[in-house]
């Protein structure tokens, strides 16, 4: 007698016919889904966090040259495995004059495509590089201190976790394709070419990896669970939702930032657009053969073609991006300088009086920035961390534009009497200028690393830190006045507080061990993080004191003259 079993579809079967997915199934997919997703972001974290500064500097050197830019945007993404932090990272020199907007498309358009090669190379991985790369990168992040080979290693480890993933994705998705309910579901969505779009376009937003879902959708195919015509629409939404990712990515940073992404999202959109009507309109034949080589050939010309078809048309789709994004006073009004009227650079005192009102309001910003990362310090906040992120950048604005203006005013008057008070001014916005980076680069990294892994400084080290902290706030809101005034008595009060900051690290440093002797857990866990917050506030202190030995000098050599001039008199 014939099998008369009757379960409730999804759970088991009638007659012989497979109506359900088993539960080992779906934790598998789920895991080599998971896995997949992990291996793109160790790839990407590992490399920005060695190397950030050469990629960032390599994108920044291609200036306005479009073969250049479209090249590096490509290298790059293929590199990091994103094409969203290669955008996100040209938008930001956008934003700070580094690099013009038609340039910041350019690079985006190579990075797209940058980032279908990364498709390809990653459905055609060679098997045994997989364990290879893996075991590598767990050596070199095992067996080595400096923080640029453990970095290698864990993108080492990114890159073999990404075939791996997809081997083990296929192979979970092989018995899928017996599956009648799925079939009947995926039939259904066949037809519904929109829903699939949206479907893929919402994955990646979710995922925050265009490349992840493509491999997804390429593994699918290649299993035999979805056609490859399907597939296509889906290789549609996953390009839409890579261009939706980076405009949310920048969606609160200022106007000049935010052009770049978005010019990227209406070639992306219309692109889209005009590629999923001829697919609904003529139904390609495609050919016969692997259902996991037409996804990726698809993703790879559809990005090549769009590049070849919007170079053209670079400027007239930016400048339609910028009516997109309404100006923003309030972005002008801190990233812009307010005081450097370029009309009154032929009057000395003037345009003196114009740089250095321009640089203690820079010293107000990093002030800000100063008394925020004390916040963060002790409570993880995203947002403010990314306040702090866009203030520094429009602080690097203010600095670029009081070296500029300093040069043409040494242009103009030459070696004068007023020059040397105007290199005072440029120092002290170097100096700022510097600050800024020790907050972000240094201090923002150690809150990072301690929220991480979930730590805490001990009671008594944060009180420490913030005493610390203040005095250096005071320190600043000094140095500031006594640049402003040229006052000798208020710059003999910055440089004498460098002896309180250095009593005060010791006495930290000490009682800091004495805690770690007596087994303090909070202090043993934060011993690294807690030395370094009290040297980063040295550092930091150490520009101010240097603001107030110049001003000293400066007041000394004006009083000089004064007596000179009364006694010729």
């Amino acid at each position: 007698m014939g099998r008369r079993a009757f379960r409730r579809p999804g759970i088991g079967t009638v007659g012989t016919r497979d109506y359900g997915v088993p539960m080992e199934t779906l934790v598998q997919i789920a895991g080599a889904v998971a896995l997949l997703i992990w291996g793109l972001h160790m790839t990407r974290t590992g490399l920005l966090r060695g190397f950030a500064h050469q990629l960032r500097l390599a994108i920044q050197r291609t200036g306005d040259r479009p073969f250049l830019s479209f090249g590096m945007g490509a290298f790059v993404a293929a590199l990091l495995q994103s094409s969203m932090a290669v955008i996100t990272v040209a938008a930001s020199l956008s934003g700070r004059k580094l690099l013009s907007t038609r340039t910041v498309l350019v690079i985006a358009l190579g990075a797209d495509l940058g980032s279908a090669l990364a498709a390809q190379l990653a459905g055609h991985a060679i098997g045994w590089l997989s364990p290879l790369l893996i075991a590598a990168g767990v050596i070199a992040f095992e067996a080595s201190e400096q923080t640029g080979r453990r970095n290698l290693g864990r993108a080492a480890i990114g890159i073999g976790l990404i075939p791996l993933s997809l081997s083990l994705m296929k192979a979970a998705f092989a018995p899928l394709a017996a599956s009648t309910i799925l079939s009947e579901v995926l039939a259904a969505l066949a037809g519904q070419p929109a829903l699939l779009l949206l479907l893929a376009a919402g994955m990646t937003l979710l995922t925050h990896s265009g490349l992840a879902i493509i491999a997804i959708v390429a593994t699918l195919a290649a299993a035999g669970v979805l056609e490859p015509l399907p597939g296509l629409f889906m290789v549609l939404g996953a390009n839409l939702g890579s261009g939706v990712a980076a405009v949310l990515a920048t969606r609160a940073m200022p106007v000049a930032i935010r052009i770049g992404p978005m010019a990227n999202l209406l070639v992306r959109g219309a692109g889209v657009a005009s590629a999923f009507l001829a697919l609904v309109v003529f139904s390609p034949t495609l050919p016969a053969v692997e259902p996991q080589v037409v996804v990726l050939a698809a993703h790879l010309v559809f990005n090549a073609c769009l590049a070849l078809a919007a170079m053209p048309f670079i400027g007239r789709v930016v400048d339609m991006a910028s009516r997109f994004l309404p100006d923003d006073v309030a972005d002008k009004s801190i990233a812009l300088p307010l005081h450097l009227d370029r009309a009154q650079l032929a009057n000395s005192e003037l345009a003196i009086g114009n740089a250095r009102r321009e640089v203690v309001r820079m010293a107000d910003a990093v002030q800000a920035m100063l008394g925020d990362v004390a916040l963060i310090l002790q409570n993880h906040d995203a947002g403010l961390e990314k306040a702090i992120a866009l203030a520094e950048d429009q602080v690097d604005q203010m600095h670029r534009a009081v070296k500029l203006y300093a040069a043409d005013f040494l242009r103009h008057h030459g070696q004068n009497e007023g020059s040397k008070e105007m290199l005072l001014a440029l120092e002290f916005a170097t100096d700022l200028e510097h600050i800024g980076d020790i907050i972000v680069h240094n201090l923002l990294d150690i809150a990072a690393r301690k929220n991480k892994h979930g730590r805490s400084f001990s009671d008594h080290g944060m009180q420490e830190i913030l005493d610390l902290h203040n005095l250096v706030m005071c320190n600043i809101k000094l140095a500031a006045s006594a640049f402003m005034a040229g006052d000798p008595n208020r710059a003999r009060s910055v440089i004498a507080a460098k002896q309180d900051v250095r009593r005060l690290v010791q006495v930290s440093i000490d009682a800091h061990f004495s805690r770690i002797i007596d087994r303090s857990g909070a202090s043993l866990e934060t011993s690294g993080l807690h030395v370094d917050v009290l040297r980063d506030f040295k550092r930091i202190n150490s520009h101010l004191v240097a603001v107030g030995y110049r001003t000293l000098e400066w007041g000394n050599e004006q009083r000089e003259a004064a007596s000179a001039v009364d006694a010729a008199s």
